[in-house]
């Protein structure tokens, strides 16, 4: 499938003095959590240690283009990544905008997407395939 990327990656959470450190295959260390945190760490935490960080993230689709809140607990605890969303830009909806806060070094942003539109394409390839 066009498009897909797999990414099978190891990533090694170790709880120090002053909080959890993460390793990714290459040896890259970061600090992703306090040590009052509860060592649980969401997908897109350890995707960024396996990656070493990111240069843009996008939230797309239904809840991406819409979900304020989920946007916001989603960004919450990714500072460590340089990943700042600026609270009031992200109270856009459904506009292709960028929401990002001055300082993060991430560009963040909404990208809609017409979903249906894909769907009914790919089902247009499927048929005419056959």
């Amino acid at each position: 499938m066009r498009g897909t990327i797999k990414i099978m990656a190891k990533v090694f959470v170790e709880r120090t003095e002053d909080g959890y450190v993460g390793t990714n295959e290459r040896g890259a260390r970061v600090s992703i959590g306090s040590s009052d945190q509860d060592g649980v760490f969401s997908p897109v935490e350890l995707l960024l240690v396996a990656l070493g960080g990111c240069d843009v993230l996008a939230f797309t689709g239904g809840i991406g283009e819409n979900g304020i809140a989920i946007r916001e607990a989603i960004c919450r605890n990714l500072s460590w990544a340089g990943i700042e969303l600026d609270k009031n830009k992200n109270q856009n909806r459904g506009q292709e905008t960028e929401i990002s806060a001055v300082e993060s070094d991430t560009r963040i942003w909404i990208v809609p997407t017409n979903e249906e539109l894909i769907v009914a394409r790919q089902t247009v390839a499927v048929l005419s395939a056959n």
